[in-house]
């Protein structure tokens, strides 16, 4: 990724962030957004030195190798500069990144001045860009934390580095059988961490997306094909998880329904409807809305808010279900 892009980056990551939902409100990225996204990747241990946080660096996953790093967090508009959680002797695994001058008034508002060598800026969210992210105390008031992957709080520091190097695989790689060969490996793991990441990877389409600098050197009719075929060989695998007891691998198994045939996938989102997850809420309701427009199903509920109170939902599943008892039959 070039450096000259990375102030439009924090713009984008600043969008994402406050339209996402209420004022005080993150929305975390994915892992896969991290490992796709941050220019370098870093893992280490933390040396608190005159207030200042210096990773003392083991390994460079992403990136040019450095020593040590001076680490600075952004500011954001809607909150006072987030204290750097951070205690000496922490090990972490960081995204990082280095702004490019001019500054911007957007950079400024965030907090970001001239880096010298050896210092660089935690890029994403986590908590500032630390990985797991540890928040102990539940948010107030109308604040909501969402952060991804979910498994996260579950997994040790060296299994989501495991995970990180695995995905750098297929980033660096410009052969796209290699690419689609091992993301349908990990989602097939029965390491739910690595299964979770390989799902939001695949259905965020980063899987096809060039590497910098590089080509696939196929036809979009040979990769139009490609993507045909990985759908179906991740079919069984998707469609395991939809009774999954882990929250994280349906919502993300949710999204692939809306490439499943639709006798297979409609009674399956219209009884998440009232999930009481909010992710599966949320990407049943976008998948239900993508079935709806390819099969020309129209009605006031079929385009709704996955935030609306429950009764609204149910209200609004019992429309769905009433729709599908009369025309099931169409898709037997």
């Amino acid at each position: 990724m070039k450096t000259a892009n990375l102030s439009k980056l924090a713009f984008l990551f600043f969008i994402l962030i406050f339209s996402s939902r209420s004022k005080g409100s993150i929305v975390w990225n994915t892992l896969p957004d991290l490992v796709h996204k941050a220019p370098a990747i870093v893992t280490g241990k933390i040396s608190m030195q005159d207030e200042k946080v210096v990773l003392i660096v083991e390994n460079i996953l992403k990136g040019r190798k450095q020593d040590q790093i001076t680490i600075y967090c952004m500011k954001w508009p809607s909150y006072e500069a987030a204290p750097p959680r951070f205690t000496d002797g922490e090990k972490v695994l960081l995204f990082l990144f280095v702004p490019e001058p001019p500054f911007s008034e957007l950079d400024r508002l965030m907090g970001i001045h001239e880096v010298h060598e050896g210092e660089m800026y935690l890029f994403g969210l986590g908590d500032q860009g630390k990985w797991p992210r540890i928040y102990p105390e539940r948010p107030k008031g109308n604040e909501y934390y969402r952060h991804y992957p979910r498994l996260q709080d579950n997994a040790s520091l060296e299994a989501i580095q495991d995970v990180v190097e695995k995905f750098l695989k297929i980033e660096d790689s410009n052969d796209l059988v290699k690419r689609v060969n091992l993301c349908a490996e990990y989602i097939k793991s029965e390491n739910n961490l690595l299964k979770l990441t390989a799902l939001q990877y695949a259905g965020q389409s980063l899987l096809w997306e060039v590497p910098d600098g590089k080509s696939f050197s196929r036809s979009s009719e040979e990769i139009s094909q490609m993507k045909k075929s990985f759908i179906n060989g991740i079919h069984d695998e998707f469609m395991k998880l939809i009774d999954s007891n882990e929250p994280s691998l349906l919502a993300e198994s949710i999204r692939y329904l809306k490439y499943a045939q639709p006798g297979e996938a409609l009674p399956v989102l219209i009884r998440n409807i009232t999930n009481e997850d909010r992710d599966i809420r949320t990407n049943t309701s976008s998948a239900l809305f993508q079935l709806a427009g390819e099969l020309k199903i129209t009605g006031d509920f079929v385009k709704y808010n996955s935030t609306e109170p429950m009764e609204n939902l149910a209200a609004i599943q019992k429309q769905w279900n009433d729709w599908w008892e009369e025309n099931k039959v169409k898709f037997e």
